[in-house]
């Protein structure tokens, strides 16, 4: 958790919205990221298939991603308190470039598994950095319908990489290649964005009793759908490839995954300006446990 230091902001601040075009510069390089990322995720899993690998590599290397996004959970606010935001975004794009450029290597699992924990590090660390950016930026009576579109445009991104799996020779690094042009194509909207970084942290770390007391629903909420969503985005492509469904089968699964988020994320995002996110959180819960029952 990422405690602002108050006294080092200005008190007329927070009466200058930034500028709308700023803003996008974050939510822009974040889509791109996504398309790259969203390539990789279909990428691995289909390749090692073709590749004769024993689908238990693939589901170890979306382990190794998980706890790589652990400590990117941990280790990401001492690194915003240390450079600040603009710094930690490109250093860990340059992160994700480098996980792209090892998976480019070749089908070697355990290296794989290894650039797969670092992409893990880097992708919950660029979270962190965005969305925490972000929320310094708005003013609460546009933030939900903002980060709606912040979380669409990433979505969306991960969609075309999803389908970009389609067009790509699997036994080349194709993948690979695309997935660094779209990550260093990332950096440079928020290298020469005009966004006012937010100031330095007084603290840095992850306060989970802290965000409970503040919001049980809000914390619950999100480790259940993280778990959920990395169940489905992690393994539906290693059970597709283990069924022997095709290259293309695979990526037109995951393309249509996306979809739901898409149509509900921006409405959702509108309500929750206008009422209380905490009921709002509960109905959401509530429809997901009925979605899962079915």
């Amino acid at each position: 958790m990422l405690k602002q230091n108050q006294a080092a902001i200005d008190p007329g601040r927070a009466e200058q919205p930034a500028p709308l075009i700023a803003i996008a510069s974050v939510i822009v390089s974040m889509a791109l990221i996504a398309i790259g990322n969203g390539l990789m995720f279909a990428y691995i899993p289909v390749r090692l298939g073709a590749d004769g690998f024993d689908p238990t590599w693939a589901g170890l290397i979306v382990t190794g991603l998980s706890a790589g996004g652990l400590a990117g959970c941990i280790l990401t606010g001492p690194l915003v308190r240390r450079v600040g935001h603009a710094r930690a975004f490109m250093v860990l794009s340059a992160l994700i470039a480098l996980s792209n450029a090892a998976i480019g290597a070749g089908p070697i699992p355990l290296l794989w598994i290894a650039a797969r924990a670092l992409y893990g590090f880097a992708i919950c660390g660029l979270f962190i950095v965005a969305q925490s950016w972000l929320n310094d930026a708005l003013p609460n009576s546009i933030r939900g319908r903002v980060m709606a579109v912040f979380y669409v445009a990433y979505i969306a991104g991960l969609g075309v990489g999803y389908a970009t799996l389609a067009l790509v020779d699997i036994h080349s690094a194709a993948a690979s290649l695309i997935g660094i042009t779209f990550t260093a194509l990332s950096i440079l909207p928020v290298g020469m964005t005009r966004l006012a970084q937010p100031p330095a942290p007084q603290a840095a770390s992850v306060a989970l009793r802290r965000a409970w007391r503040i919001s049980p629903v809000g914390v619950a909420g999100m480790l259940a759908v993280g778990g959920l969503s990395m169940i489905v985005s992690g393994f539906a492509p290693i059970h597709a490839t283990a069924k022997g469904y095709s290259q293309a089968d695979v990526a037109l699964l995951l393309s249509a995954m996306p979809v739901g988020t898409l149509i509900l994320q921006i409405p959702l995002g509108w309500i929750s300006d206008r009422t209380d996110r905490h009921g709002r959180q509960q109905q959401r819960h509530i429809g997901l446990a009925v979605a899962l029952g079915g």
